[in-house]
């Protein structure tokens, strides 16, 4: 998720319970400052996660930025699992 995102400094919290939610709230701050400061580092995190025009429509008006940072998780969560996947050669 660091690679996909960008973001070195990203804090990767321990699997389990509220795992989800602590990455998403990680993402969301750093989309709040991208989207204050600069619109170029949120349009680049968006595409380096392969996000359609469509899905960032559908989640910012669905729910704003914190809709789109859980759905930029969830996409680079399914990238790590599909790397996961092909490196096994399954």
């Amino acid at each position: 998720m660091k690679k996909d995102l960008d973001l070195p400094e990203l804090v990767e919290p321990p699997s389990g319970d509220g795992a989800f939610e602590a990455l998403r709230a990680e993402v969301l701050r750093t989309l709040e400052s991208w989207a204050a400061n600069n619109g170029a580092a949120l349009s680049r995190a968006v595409n380096r996660v392969d996000l359609t025009e469509r899905q960032v429509d559908d989640a910012t008006g669905r729910g704003g930025l914190p809709e789109l940072a859980g759905v930029m998780v969830l996409r680079c969560l399914q990238k790590v699992l599909l790397r996961l996947h092909f490196s096994r050669g399954t």
